[in-house]
């Protein structure tokens, strides 16, 4: 037999769901779901929470959640008030009441600083933090040179662009629900080994989600570099004595991983290149490597950009012949006083001219 059976299709509010999450030691958040969007604007007048406390309402996909200082442990008593309103115009039919209590911290470990550079002449301590953990464990990787741009393109470093150097166990040892900061020295891992390193660390439940890393250049190659629309200088100085860098190789990598071009600083600690036309709009300069015997440094380009939106960087237009620059030692002198002027002279190839007489 056939029929037909009548089907009511309302947009009626109501609460599906309700539940707390734990943010940080001091702060979480009450996750709210309803049938059909709330009207966000008014939520706020339609929550009492007990205790009271002070409270902020973010928009979910399916609903609202309400953040506020709550501890993990803490019980909290929620009522969405009859009346609450839905974007369709309709409101809630009754009180919704529900008691929750926050849960725990999930146990969790990170690198809360971002730095990626280490002088071997200073202290080699990358600071970590863990919570609700007693155990992590800790790996070092050397990352081969070749490699770095690859490693420095994707959100993770591939472990098979790099070497396992060593590994250990840790225990932070830190409160039930706080941050415990402590630091990892990566003399305990390498001693006194310069290069590139990745390390990761991991909560050590095999779990791929819970490993967190850090790539740093344990260097004393401090590296500066420009780049024009057809070619690349590079300066390398060291860290520790502010000296140039002779003899260090210097390779420009692209995105793709090709080398550009490469070469050798000068005395000077300088190296430069010039093409005959401007970069291949696929082939444009992204990183910079600079190795030295033992040492080895990079400079990723698009990250480490001089502002110069405050100055003005255009100069000059080149022209030939003599380039001067009058000043005097201050800007206001009285009536009758005697001026001396200095004056700093340069020519075309801004170096100071052979003596010429002055004439005023």
């Amino acid at each position: 037999t056939t029929g037909q059976i009548p089907v009511t299709v309302t947009r009626q509010i109501e609460i599906t769901s309700l539940f707390a999450q734990s943010r940080s030691a001091d702060q979480g958040v009450i996750r709210v779901s309803t049938s059909v969007g709330a009207d966000l604007a008014s939520v706020r007048q339609y929550v009492e929470l007990s205790p009271a406390g002070s409270f902020t309402v973010e928009p979910e996909y399916n609903g609202f959640s309400i953040v506020g200082d709550f501890a993990p442990r803490q019980r909290v008593t929620v009522t969405i008030k009859k009346g609450l309103p839905s974007s369709y115009g309709t409101a809630l039919a009754r009180d919704f009441t529900q008691a929750v209590i926050f849960p725990d911290m999930e146990p969790g470990v990170t690198f809360p600083t971002g730095g990626s550079v280490l002088s071997p002449a200073g202290d080699l301590r990358i600071p970590i933090e863990t919570i609700n953990t007693d155990e992590i464990s800790l790996n070092l990787w050397r990352v081969y040179e070749n490699n770095i741009p690859v490693a420095m393109s994707g959100y993770s470093v591939p472990r098979e662009l790099a070497r396992l150097v060593a590994s250990k166990k840790a225990y932070p040892q830190g409160k039930l629900n706080e941050a415990a900061r402590r630091a990892i020295d990566l003399r305990e891992f390498a001693g006194d080994a310069k290069g590139v390193f990745l390390l990761t660390a991991n909560l050590g439940d095999g779990e791929y989600w819970s490993e967190v890393e850090q790539l740093v250049a344990v260097t004393d190659l401090g590296v500066v570099a420009r780049v024009f629309p057809d070619g690349i200088t590079v300066w390398v100085n060291s860290i520790l004595g502010m000296k140039p860098v002779p003899g260090a190789t210097v390779r420009v990598y692209s995105k793709s991983n090709q080398v550009l071009i490469s070469g050798e600083t000068d005395e000077s600690g300088l190296w430069a290149w010039r093409g005959t036309s401007d970069w291949d709009s696929q082939l444009t300069p992204w990183l910079v490597t600079v190795e030295k015997r033992n040492d080895l440094s990079f400079l990723r380009l698009e990250n480490d950009l001089l502002a110069d939106n405050s100055f003005d960087t255009g100069g000059r237009a080149w022209k030939k012949g003599y380039d001067a620059m009058l000043f005097a030692p201050r800007g206001v002198f009285r009536p009758g006083e005697t001026v001396d002027l200095s004056a700093i002279v340069r020519n075309e190839k801004w170096m100071p001219p052979e003596a010429f007489p002055l004439l005023f």
